[in-house]
């Protein structure tokens, strides 16, 4: 498996992590008066999601489980080999949400989602190393 690869994206996702912990408010209350802040933590949660898809994709080659059709197949190329794949599955569509009806978006789910994927970034990385 192309490890450096794999812990560089890690080191990446772990750098998305703190800063997303370091606006993150410490209350849903003040999350809802910073548009700007709110902007930030959508980015955030955007880019560390692609992080994850493109660890996936690294072990879907490196495991050599075949071309998967769109990013739906990446991930289901990877079940029983990652464990809390459906969790990862969840984080893509939450994704596509901010991509393509971001200006519908629900700013309290957003912080929601923001303080429960921070600790499933952190099950994903930790799971991914003790498997390299």
């Amino acid at each position: 498996m192309d490890s450096e690869r794999i812990l560089s994206k890690i080191s990446e996702l772990e750098k998305y992590i703190s800063e997303l912990n370091q606006i993150l408010p410490d209350s849903e209350e003040n999350n809802l008066t910073s548009t700007k802040t709110q902007r930030a933590i959508e980015r955030i949660l955007q880019i560390s999601i692609e992080c994850i898809l493109d660890i996936c994709a690294i072990m879907v080659k490196d495991l050599k489980l075949g071309p998967p059709s769109d990013e739906d197949d990446l991930l289901s190329l990877l079940s029983g080999k990652i464990p809390h794949i459906e969790n990862i599955q969840q984080m893509k569509s939450f994704r596509n949400l901010i991509l393509h009806q971001y200006a519908k978006i629900d700013n309290q789910l957003v912080y929601e989602i923001a303080l429960e994927y921070s600790s499933d970034f952190q099950l994903f990385f930790n799971e991914i190393k003790k498997l390299l």
